[in-house]
């Protein structure tokens, strides 16, 4: 019989299923405006805004400054109507840190107020 092995992960290090909803709304939102991509996208509209993640290093770039050292960040989303702001590292899904937590009937609202929206 081969020995039983256990696998202990700290806590959260599979994401929580409520970040795996949203970035599924993030990324479809994306591809809905025609910028099919793990990161993103930059676009504004009068219900949202998205914009990837950078890497510029420019002093006045509000999207990749150090929050340690510069303040926080700008968020990488905003759905307008609802408050939502979002920020990834790097890639939708990773690290995502939230102003609040939606219900999942509101993240369908999301949703459907930005693929609705017209650029």
């Amino acid at each position: 019989m081969p020995p039983e092995i256990e696998i202990v992960m700290p806590s959260g290090a599979m994401g929580a299923a409520e970040d795996y909803l949203l970035a599924a709304i993030l990324r479809a939102i994306g591809d809905h405006h025609g910028t099919s991509s793990k990161y993103g996208a930059n676009i504004e509209t009068q219900v949202f805004m998205m914009h990837r993640f950078c890497w510029c290093d420019s002093e006045d770039c509000a999207w990749c400054w150090d929050e340690s050292e510069k303040g926080e960040r700008a968020p990488n989303f905003h759905h307008k109507p609802s408050g939502l702001k979002v920020n990834w590292y790097k890639y939708i899904g990773r690290d995502i840190v939230v102003n609040k937590q939606l219900s999942i009937p509101e993240l369908a609202k999301v949703l459907a107020d930005c693929v609705i929206e017209k650029t």
